[in-house]
């Protein structure tokens, strides 16, 4: 059984939560980075804090199980983006 096929069936051993406020030229290049780390037991959790470009659309694009997108509906700040991501990896 590979490693992502052992992280599937349970929780990830590490959570990485990113709160996200307009940023579609970023996204991309930090959830690649995180998704070539070596390790593979985790999750990216996208915090979107009501983001009024495409960055909503870019992390959706992702295929990959590890990848979620959590879209608040209105701004809150950065803090209850990062709280709201800490509470879905529990």
């Amino acid at each position: 059984m590979s490693d992502q096929a052992k992280a599937t069936d349970r929780s990830p051993l590490v959570s990485v939560v990113i709160a996200c406020y307009n940023c579609e030229r970023y996204i991309a290049k930090a959830i690649d980075s995180i998704l070539h780390q070596s390790m593979s037991d985790f999750e990216i959790i996208v915090v979107d804090d009501c983001s009024s470009d495409a960055s909503r659309a870019v992390v959706a694009a992702y295929e990959d199980s590890r990848v979620s997108l959590v879209a608040l509906s209105q701004n809150s700040g950065p803090s209850k983006a990062r709280n709201e991501g800490v509470r879905r990896a529990w």
